[in-house]
C-alpha cells in the first residue's frame, strides 16, 4: 500500500474499495479505468489508499521526487508548472475523475508541476510499488494499466507538440 507518511497530515479514509460505487459511477470517465472489466477496478482499488484533503493542500510539489498517481474522486485541484526561463506559470485546472502524477508513477523523475487542492478534495493515491505488486498479481491487469498510461503519455506528447509546432499534423 502507498506508505501512509506521505499524507500522514490529512484523513486517510481507507482503501479505494471504499469508494467503488463512486468510481463505478465515473469509472467510463476515468481513463485508467474505462477498458477495465468491474472486478478489475475492484482489484486495481485495492492497490489504491484514499484520502481527503482540505481546500489550498498540496498534493504534489514540483520538483519533488515522488512516485504518486492521484486520482482525483471529489473536488478539483490546479496544477501549476514553471516555464522555463520566462518568470511565467503554466496553469491548469484538475476535476473530479482526472488523474495526475502518472509521469512520475512511470519514470521515477521528480514531479513536473504542482498540485493544490482548489476546494476540499478527496483522492486515491497508487505508488509504484503498489504498481509493481500488480504487474506480478495481475498481469493481465497490469498490462491494461500500461497500456492506458501509455495512452496518457502519448497524448501529452501530442499536446506538448501541437504547442510547440502548431499545425504540424498528429
Amino acid at each position: 500500500m502507498p506508505d501512509q507518511n506521505t499524507y500522514r497530515d490529512i484523513e486517510y479514509l481507507g482503501t479505494a474499495k471504499n469508494y467503488m460505487d463512486e468510481i463505478l459511477a465515473m469509472a467510463k470517465d476515468i481513463e485508467l479505468f474505462n477498458t477495465l472489466s468491474i472486478d478489475e477496478v475492484t482489484m486495481l482499488c485495492s492497490h489504491m489508499r484514499c484520502y481527503g484533503a482540505p481546500r489550498n493542500y498540496s498534493l504534489l510539489e514540483e520538483g519533488e521526487e515522488t512516485d504518486n498517481l492521484l486520482l482525483i474522486l471529489t473536488g478539483w485541484v490546479e496544477l501549476k508548472q514553471a516555464i522555463s526561463n520566462t518568470g511565467l506559470q503554466g496553469y491548469k485546472e484538475v476535476v473530479a475523475g482526472a488523474m495526475v502524477g502518472e509521469m512520475s508513477l512511470i519514470d521515477g523523475q521528480p514531479q513536473p508541476a504542482s498540485c493544490t487542492t482548489a476546494v476540499p478534495t478527496d483522492f486515491a493515491v497508487l505508488t509504484r510499488e503498489e504498481l509493481n505488486r500488480i504487474l506480478v498479481r495481475s498481469p493481465k491487469l497490469a498490462n491494461k494499466l500500461l497500456i492506458a498510461l501509455l495512452r496518457r503519455m502519448c497524448s501529452h506528447l501530442r499536446e506538448a507538440e501541437q504547442a510547440f509546432y502548431p499545425g504540424t499534423l498528429q
